[in-house]
């Protein structure tokens, strides 16, 4: 466990860097950065490339790519979140990232795509 002022993390396990382009693989990577926390204000999405990356404490970043188009409503206000899961509707190829404080963040994707990086 990582203390990060008031926010405590699991340090995760990254010696093999997991991706996920099914929902079994994302169910899986979803796993790993559970309760993990990440800075809205750190999220970066290029609309050129479809690239989102979203840094989390601990020196991981989650990258979603093939994104169309971003839905990031900020109520809180906050700046920090932790994760909670992520829910697919392939039909409607909107993928959400839920968290346990209140955050509206979706994202409409073209095929499922999803990667934990290092940073650090």
């Amino acid at each position: 466990m990582v203390e990060h002022g008031a926010y405590r993390c699991t340090e995760i396990d990254m010696t093999s860097l997991p991706q996920a382009s099914s929902i079994r693989e994302l169910t899986l990577v979803g796993n790993l950065i559970h309760d993990q926390w990440f800075d809205v204000d750190g999220i970066e999405f290029e609309p050129g490339t479809g690239l989102l990356a979203i840094p989390f404490r601990g020196g991981i970043r989650l990258e979603i790519r093939g994104v169309d188009t971003l839905k990031l409503e900020d109520s809180e206000k906050v700046q920090w979140y932790d994760f909670t899961r992520f829910r697919y509707d392939r039909d409607e190829s909107l993928l959400t990232i839920e968290t346990g404080i209140p955050l509206l963040f979706q994202v409409r994707i073209r095929e499922l795509d999803v990667r934990l990086m290092k940073t650090a």
